[in-house]
């Protein structure tokens, strides 16, 4: 059985410059977001208790520490876990349409999973 490949198209490097333009706007824009939380919540720390010098126990510096290591480590578990349950689905399927010969199943997912890939 042949594989469903996308028809590749050929691209003017006009077309080629304006589409890796949008690749970078959408990077910086995500690496953007993040950054306005981060500097309202340092401002708000030197403001207020740098310049205050309002400062924590060495005691409760370790608790702190200790709880937050591994409460970030628990989140990124459960991110890992929803990323590769999406994942192994998506195998899953894909598995299924070529043991069946379901071209049209086996085009959607291929389909859906490069749309995901790009607009993402």
């Amino acid at each position: 059985m042949k594989l469903y490949r996308l028809p590749r198209m050929p691209r003017r490097p006009l077309q080629e410059l304006k589409r890796d333009a949008v690749l970078f706007c959408k990077c910086v824009i995500m690496m953007v977001l993040p950054l306005f939380p981060a500097v309202g919540a340092g401002w708000l720390w030197y403001r207020y208790l740098f310049l205050q010098d309002i400062h924590l126990k060495h005691e409760a510096e370790n608790i702190l520490t200790s709880a937050w290591i591994p409460t970030l480590g628990v989140m990124y578990a459960l991110f890992a876990v929803v990323l590769l349950s999406t994942v192994w689905g998506e195998y899953k399927i894909i598995r299924a349409a070529i043991k069946k010969g379901d071209k049209m199943l086996l085009q959607t997912c291929v389909t859906r999973a490069f749309l995901l890939l790009y607009i993402h």
